[in-house]
């Protein structure tokens, strides 16, 4: 996989500072693989959709995307925790978790 560097898309204001919230409640040692892996498929939710800007529902379903299963309810918990609304999202990758 080709990793899209930071530089080349914008971030919906506070998405960025989200991504960081987010990794802060995973372990330090998976914290620098996740944000790439993570940012990389929000770029390509991006892209593919014709924007230049990473949208938080970009960032939601890039998590759920990259997060191994039996991790994903703590996702949504942690996305949850920070106000956003996720099920409007799980409908959109078909509700599953």
């Amino acid at each position: 996989d080709q990793f899209i560097p930071f530089e080349e898309l914008q971030w919906e204001d506070g998405i960025k500072d989200l991504l960081e919230k987010l990794l802060e409640r995973k372990p330090m040692f998976v914290r620098d693989k996740s944000r790439m892996e993570i940012t990389n498929a929000a770029s390509l939710l991006a892209i593919k959709d014709g924007r230049n800007i990473i949208q938080e529902k970009d960032l939601v379903i890039a998590t759920l995307d990259e997060t191994p299963a039996p991790f994903r309810p703590t996702a949504v918990s942690g996305f949850r925790r920070f106000g956003v609304d996720v099920d409007k999202y799980l409908k959109e990758i078909g509700g599953v978790l």
